[in-house]
């Protein structure tokens, strides 16, 4: 697996961890923390990728993990996110 794959992935766990614990202390509903998330995930592809298609985000978004604010990332969440970056974001 390549790092970049693995910087990605941890890149975008770590901003959705950190962006979880905001929406929560904020009381925001499930659709506005479905919207932030995607908008989350559209600006890193975008900034750190320069990809912008939104079939694109949206792999991404679906494969990304749920991780509470409280919760450290696992190892292997983080290895399998990056796995599935590898396989279907580059092709």
């Amino acid at each position: 697996m390549s790092t970049r794959s693995t910087y990605l992935a941890r890149t975008l766990l770590t901003r959705a961890k950190a962006l979880a614990g905001q929406l929560a202390e904020d009381g925001a509903s499930g659709a506005q923390q479905r919207e932030r998330l995607r908008e989350l995930v559209a600006k890193v592809l975008v900034v750190e990728e320069g990809i912008t298609e939104e079939t694109k985000v949206r792999l991404v978004l679906e494969a990304l993990p749920t991780v509470p604010a409280g919760r450290t990332v696992s190892d292997r969440e983080l290895q399998e996110f990056a796995a599935v970056i590898e396989a279907r974001l580059w092709r």
